[in-house]
């Protein structure tokens, strides 16, 4: 639900932690490139998962698919691959060949496209300010929204010149609000059902869920000690 541009900082966040030459990354690093593009691409099929399965829509493009269904009378949810297995199944194999054709069609485009890296970079920088600027006040037509994104613009840019990991503050922003809000929401429908433990750690899906962010989160952590235990190793 969050959209691709969120998968894409994760994914490279995730592959700048578990590769070993992070340097490289933020220099043109291949890894980092497919690594976000991928992520990007695939919320697109992510974000019809929840919509057919559960009737809920995990992006606006997913949104505007239901609506389109629901005024043709057809119910999205599990019910959708008994009732309109033809339709359900189109959406997936549709998925496959267009993932499939997008290969032909990047490696014929991909020449040409190439050549936006000869552009020098202070054209592209302005582009970019010059359309932050416009998308910012285009929002609520305020200047106080230009304002913030200015100054957030200025910490990130100096964040990153001093070696601060910019990626994971815009993730903190981005991603708070949605965090806090099914948290809370989480809590409450706990609290209804008498017990939040319950419903956190005794449900599989919410479990699994608990399992694969401690995972996520403490695996990397270990892999650097075991790193720096055997270049200490090797250094002595």
């Amino acid at each position: 639900g969050a959209g691709g541009e969120i998968a894409s900082i994760i994914s490279y966040n995730e592959a700048k932690r578990w590769d070993d030459n992070k340097c490289n990354f933020g220099k043109g690093a291949i890894e980092g490139v497919v690594a976000s593009e991928s992520a990007n691409n695939a919320t697109i099929g992510g974000s019809l998962i929840p919509m057919l399965t559960l009737g809920i829509p995990g992006s606006a493009v997913a949104a505007v698919i239901m609506g389109a269904l629901l005024a043709h009378g057809i119910q999205p949810g599990f019910k959708i691959f008994i009732n309109n297995a033809d339709l359900a199944y189109t959406f997936i194999v549709s998925l496959i060949v267009v993932n499939i054709a997008m290969v032909f069609v990047g490696s014929v485009l991909i020449k040409g496209t190439a050549k936006v890296l000869n552009v020098p970079t202070s054209y592209i920088g302005v582009a970019i300010v010059a359309l932050s600027i416009i998308g910012s006040y285009a929002i609520r037509n305020s200047m106080v929204d230009v304002m913030v994104m200015i100054f957030f613009g200025l910490v990130g840019y100096f964040g990153g010149r001093i070696g601060f990991d910019t990626g994971a503050m815009a993730l903190g922003i981005i991603l708070g609000p949605i965090v806090e809000d099914n948290l809370s929401r989480s809590i409450s429908l706990a609290g209804a059902e008498g017990s939040v433990f319950k419903v956190f750690f005794t449900h599989p899906i919410s479990l699994l869920l608990i399992i694969l962010t401690l995972v996520s989160v403490l695996t990397p952590m270990f892999l650097s000690k075991y790193r720096c235990k055997k270049e200490a190793g090797a250094n002595d």
